[in-house]
């Protein structure tokens, strides 16, 4: 997989945390993944109008950033806050932009990132608009959030406006935001008075990667005395919780409101380092030498059909349990969690109406209703006896038509299909967009998976699962719907045991990213 998407999902959470000033900066976007709203916030309390009101007096802050990530420079980043600019939205803008370079089997990539986000004048100043621009191998993908008011001027949707290249799509509706400054500087405060030792605070801040608001969990670590060029100056250290995908992240806030250094998931970092060497010594990111290795070798992977492994990763990490990946806690070992993991190559959990439903519906990134993948859909299901079949034929189709190519960055399965070309998340996004566009329900998985004895390494690799109807376990019973693992980069219409899911979404893989270390392999 190409981890070049994880890079970016980490700069799309490390895009929601922050607020600084500078020049204003272009359009907006990312791939997406839609949940369900958080619960709204807890009305403002007495005192929050004039707290918030006196910390924006001191509103205004810009910062270089080094970008650090599995131990190596791999790019810079420039965050800023200040007023907005004449002719554009609300009174307060948050701007984060983010180049970084990402490399593996002798292509580099270059990736650039650039946020804005827009805030009104009336407490408690609500976000009015966002944008977010990816730059990437040629490709340019930006979108816009604006909310959408009813007739009681709350608002009722936030409207999703999307490009990719110079071709602006239709006009989406997504639930509403109650994202605002309270919950943006209860993050990364400009005011350490009230920054007690152990002090919690719950905030529901926008998020590119989701549509939808993420719930975060702040708490206050620390608060600490350092100095910083010869003067003494207090420094907060908050531990940042995203309570959706369980990733973790820790933030240093200086008592004038500058971001000295934030982490976000088990390896990404930035740390406040002047332009000229913000923007130097970056070494770049070589996604071939990032997987977990494994402790043996373990033979042909595809002949594999169980496979037991002992693992540790940071605290607080979580690995999803299912049918076919049974996890169990192991006693913590030098700070470190630790799971026994038996995976298996069998079905998975029953689907649910729920899922069901959302395995069906298109997305931003398998874009099922696009009409080229529509027609390639209907030609591939055409006269098939059954679901199985058209599943493997749509899997082998896409086996056999890309051109095996890493760090591509196509950002639409409808892109992939003209392209013909990506690694494995574009080999899973076009299978996903053309089994949903079959009526049948599909759902992209990443995690890692063994790619062979010769480089006897768990890969960063992406799949999909696919709701089909096998027998039940009691064969008295009728057969049910479950999820089933196939590998369309790979070719395999069962996905082997070595396969291990980490999550169903970026920012799930994000929260253990770089962190997790295989001990044993049975």
């Amino acid at each position: 997989m190409s981890l070049f998407r994880l890079v970016l999902l980490l700069a799309l959470s490390l895009s929601a945390c922050r607020s600084d000033s500078a020049p204003s900066a272009p359009d907006a976007s990312a791939a997406a993944v839609p949940d369900a709203l958080p619960p709204a916030p807890a009305p403002a309390e007495p005192g929050d109008r004039a707290r918030l009101e006196a910390a924006l007096a001191h509103f205004g802050q810009d910062g270089w950033y080094g970008v650090y990530m599995m131990g190596k420079k791999v790019g810079h980043g420039h965050v800023w806050s200040r007023r907005s600019n004449p002719g554009e939205p609300g009174l307060y803008a948050l701007g984060f932009e983010m180049a970084m370079s990402v490399a593996g089997a002798g292509q580099a990539n270059e990736i650039a990132v650039t946020e804005l986000r827009f805030y009104g004048a009336d407490f408690p100043h609500p976000l009015v608009e966002t944008r977010f621009e990816t730059k990437a191998r040629g490709f340019s993908e930006s979108r816009v959030a604006t909310p959408v008011l009813g007739p009681d001027g709350a608002a009722r949707a936030m409207r999703v406006v999307r490009s990719v290249g110079d071709k602006v799509e239709a006009a989406r509706e997504v639930a509403p935001s109650a994202d605002d400054l309270r919950a943006q500087l209860l993050v990364t405060p400009i005011d350490l008075r009230e920054a007690d030792v152990g002090r919690v605070g719950k905030a529901l801040i926008w998020s590119w990667e989701r549509e939808a608001d993420e719930s975060l969990t702040v708490t206050v670590k620390a608060l600490e005395t350092r100095m910083r060029a010869g003067v003494a100056d207090r420094v907060a250290v908050l531990d940042v919780v995203y309570d959706q995908s369980g990733m973790r992240g820790t933030t240093q806030i200086a008592a004038d409101g500058t971001l000295l250094e934030m982490s976000v998931g088990a390896s990404m970092l930035l740390k406040l380092e002047e332009r000229a060497v913000a923007e130097s010594g970056v070494t770049g990111l070589d996604i071939l030498g990032t997987g977990l290795a494994s402790p043996r070798r373990l033979g042909r992977p595809m002949g594999i059909d169980r496979l037991v492994l002992e693992v540790s990763g940071p605290p607080g990490a979580r690995l999803p349990a299912h049918e076919h990946q049974k996890v169990e806690a192991l006693p913590e070992r030098d700070g470190k969690a630790r799971w026994r993991i038996t995976l298996a190559r069998m079905p998975g959990d029953l689907v649910s109406a729920a899922d069901r439903e959302v395995a069906l519906a298109p997305d931003p990134t398998s874009d099922s209703e696009h009409p080229s993948i529509v027609a390639m859909a209907q030609k591939l299901a055409a006269e098939s006896p059954d679901t199985g079949t058209t599943v493997n034929r749509i899997a082998r189709y896409v086996f056999e038509t890309l051109d095996k190519k890493l760090a591509t960055h196509l950002p639409t399965a409808s892109i992939i299909l003209e392209r013909k070309v990506g690694d494995c998340t574009e080999h899973t996004w076009l299978t996903v967009a053309l089994l949903r566009a079959a009526k049948i329900p599909a759902r992209p998985v990443y995690g890692v998976a063994y790619t062979g004895d010769g480089e006897s390494l768990f890969a960063y690799h992406a799949w999909v699962e696919v709701a089909l109807t096998v027998p039940a376990s009691d064969p008295t019973q009728p057969a049910v719907e479950r999820w089933v693992a196939i590998d369309p980069t790979w070719g395999e219409e069962r996905a082997d045991a070595t396969h291990l899911q980490l999550g169903s979404s970026l920012s799930e893989v994000a929260s253990t990213l770089g962190g997790l270390t295989i001990e044993s392999a049975e």
